[in-house]
């Protein structure tokens, strides 16, 4: 079987899909629902939007280093701000994710339709912040 020629340039210009086993399960993942949901999306578009999800939903893995020092004080003010005179608590919530990992989060915890068994949403959110590097605080 012939690979598309935009899969390769697809791959060629993200490396990170044959280096980084999460963000490939996420890309084939998001890939496979943004072309059940639009069955007539040529392959170019489908990758062009997988790779602009990958990049907003997984922004730490794709951080330029004279920018980390700002994107982790901003993440650590968020995590550790103050409402109602107590600490918020250090861990991700479904609110939290962005609109395709609620998405997937619905089909994996929520549908009997995941063929590996349901997760639980505590299991989903848990592995949803190591992968993001957000935090979850047991």
């Amino acid at each position: 079987m012939e690979v598309p020629q935009e899969l390769e340039e697809f791959v060629t210009r993200n490396t990170w899909y044959n280096s980084d086993e999460d963000l490939r399960a996420y890309a084939n993942g998001i890939g496979a629902y943004i072309e059940k949901n639009n069955p007539n999306l040529p392959v170019k578009e489908i990758l062009k939007r997988v790779e602009d999800k990958v990049k907003q939903t997984f922004p730490n893995k794709f951080k330029v280093s004279n920018t980390n020092s700002s994107v982790s004080s901003v993440i650590s003010s968020r995590n550790n701000s103050v409402v109602g005179g107590s600490p918020k608590k250090n861990r991700i919530t479904y609110n939290d994710l962005p609109q395709e990992a609620k998405q997937i989060f619905d089909i994996v915890v929520k549908s009997n339709k995941n063929p590996n068994g349901r997760l639980s949403p505590e299991g989903y959110l848990k592995d949803y912040a190591q992968i993001t590097g957000m935090p979850y605080e047991e």
